[in-house]
């Protein structure tokens, strides 16, 4: 097989350059490795389109394996130098590739995984490997296994089957707390095609900052020269900034511009009241994790200028200060965030489903949340309506009367296992389902 190599590389070349034979002959065992054989893999959904998706392949030996074409991706939450720095370090193309990675490491498995376009190929050990394809909550889980033979190569189409299609509802999945940087506007066609893996339709890229510097994360645009959109697929950049242990983490998402209001730092409302002249909607961030979000909510919420809150995140929630808000009489909308890759977790693991009326666009998006329209998941999908009105809608009473509540909790039993759905009224249990048998409703 060497000799082969060489007499093909010799009467293509003519000369034969010493030192690039010595760089072929290092890299041979790439070449000869006859212990592996080759799994080329298709992923289709059920309409036979290929389709991306976050894969899962472990060899005879119980290790994890990379496609050699996996897609590169990866997030940017490197604090240890980010801070250092008074503004954001703009990449160019090729180096901002080089600081992503082709492996995501699985917090849930803790076995290496990689993004597929659809279509990949991975070197494995002789022996059965196993495989296991996951698109988000609305797919069953793709799981199959093949055997290797060393030396040889084998394909393997896979096809995944939806439970669920919420956009065919007008219902979209996002993912409001991403740090992804985007230092130009080259890398968006791969960062959506991790979006697309993870099926997250609204991918909500934020770029973080602190009273003196505005580095994480940094976006190549903000407002509409920020926006990347193909077909139901879209990316937008947004802020978590201000940010303080004192009132909590601020998300602000759909400005025209990265706002800093360094003189002013702690009066959050004279920044949001910046965004809402550009049409944008803020709110905070990591209500499930720090209670110090409290503080800023408190004296915000009279201003009228917090449009959300994110009350789920890292697989927890926690619904008292929205409790308290909606006791109050004040609207608003609850969202979710990975904090992806700050906290460990994975784009859209935490997510929210938004119902837009008409096409998906990001401001028909934004106005749907300043709506309410939403609800939150780690997977199970919600539908709840009131005297026929869905999540969102406003029923006025013209005087005390009954109401009929119509909903359902749907899931996937391979991956939740769903107890009991409650129905809450000023923050107090009213009524507990108990979930029937096995059913997956």
């Amino acid at each position: 097989m060497i000799k082969q190599y060489l007499n093909k590389f010799v009467i293509q070349s003519g000369v034969l350059n010493f030192c690039v034979l010595l760089i072929m002959l290092l890299s041979l065992p790439a070449y000869c490795d006859e212990s592996k054989g080759k799994l080329r893999l298709t992923i289709i959904d059920e309409n036979g389109k290929i389709v991306p998706a976050r894969v899962e392949i472990t060899g005879s030996d119980g290790l994890g394996y990379i496609a050699k074409d996996a897609l590169p991706a990866g997030g940017d939450c490197d604090n240890s130098s980010a801070w250092s720095n008074k503004d954001a370090i703009f990449y160019d193309f090729e180096q901002s590739l080089a600081k992503l990675s082709k492996t995501v490491h699985s917090p849930f498995s803790k076995i290496d995984q990689f993004y597929s376009t659809g279509q990949s190929e991975i070197d494995l050990p002789e022996g059965t490997a196993r495989i296991k394809i996951m698109k988000g909550p609305e797919y069953y889980l793709g799981e199959s296994q093949v055997d290797i033979e060393a030396g040889k190569s084998i394909s393997k189409t896979i096809t995944l089957f939806r439970w669920a299609n919420m956009p065919k509802q007008g219902w979209y999945s996002a993912d409001d707390h991403l740090h992804i940087a985007r230092s130009v506007k080259e890398l968006n066609p791969f960062v959506l095609k991790m979006m697309q893996a993870e099926d997250v339709h609204v991918g909500n890229l934020v770029q973080a900052g602190n009273e003196a510097s505005f580095p994480l994360a940094p976006q190549y645009a903000h407002g509409i020269k920020g926006r990347y959109q193909r077909g139901n697929h879209l990316l937008a950049a947004g802020q978590e900034n201000p940010r303080t242990h004192i009132l909590g983490h601020a998300l602000t998402l759909g400005a025209d511009e990265a706002l800093r209001g360094s003189e002013n730092y702690l009066i959050y409302r004279l920044l949001w009241e910046k965004a809402k002249k550009q049409g944008a909607i803020s709110g905070m961030a990591h209500m499930s994790q720090y209670g110090d979000g409290a503080f800023g909510i408190t004296l915000n919420l009279p201003h009228n200028l917090i449009n959300f809150i994110e009350i789920l995140q890292l697989n927890t929630s926690d619904y008292r200060e929205w409790y308290d808000a909606l006791n109050l009489g004040f609207r608003i909308t609850p969202t979710a965030g990975s904090d992806y890759p700050c906290i460990t977790s994975l784009p859209g693991n935490e997510r929210f489903y938004t119902r837009v009326k008409g096409d998906l666009t990001y401001d028909n998006w934004l106005k749907s949340v300043r709506e309410g329209r939403t609800f939150v998941t780690t997977g199970p999908i919600l539908e709840f309506e009131i005297n026929g009105q869905n999540i969102g809608d406003e029923i006025k009473l013209e005087k005390s009367s009954m109401v009929t509540i119509k909903g359902s909790v749907r899931f996937d039993k391979q991956r939740d296992d769903l107890k009991r759905i409650e129905l809450i009224e000023n923050g107090e249990v009213i009524s507990s389902i108990p979930r029937i048998g096995d059913a997956e409703e």
